[in-house]
């Protein structure tokens, strides 16, 4: 019984630990030509890699869905329902961003859709999308 104690114990250390590690940051979804808040998205995260099944974050009314990482790792966002306004080539890495970076000064992620002056603000990823076309929907 003894033993069975001990071994809960080590576990909730464990969580513990990796709770105290994760921090938690903002994901703002704006449209990348005007500016104004998306609430309808459905941001796609992954979590170090892409690989698996991801996490479908879907903003408040603000714009703003919150998520816990673990500290020095980074993710990787898409779109769902709208079109990413950053720049991509066929066969090319998608970027990541860092965590920590996001947590201690904030990520402006690329904008292709329009020039808008955004400055990052820490603890928060903003991340630029438009609404897809009629012939874009067509293509997906």
């Amino acid at each position: 019984m003894a033993l069975l104690h001990y071994f809960i114990d080590v576990a909730l250390l464990a969580v513990a630990t990796v709770s105290l590690d994760a921090k938690t940051i903002r994901i703002h979804v704006e449209d990348g030509r005007s500016g104004k808040t998306i609430s309808d998205e459905q941001v796609q995260v992954w979590i170090d890699n892409r690989v698996g099944k991801a996490l479908n974050l879907i903003p408040g009314r603000d714009g703003v869905t919150v998520l816990e990482a673990p500290a020095g790792s980074s993710i990787y966002v898409a779109s769902n329902l709208y079109r990413d306004c950053r720049p991509f080539e066929k066969g090319a890495k998608r970027p990541t961003y860092s965590v920590d970076q996001i947590k201690d000064e904030g990520v402006v992620t690329q904008n292709t859709c329009g020039r808008l002056d955004s400055r990052p603000k820490r603890g928060e990823l903003l991340f630029f999308v438009r609404p897809v076309r009629g012939w874009e929907g067509m293509k997906r």
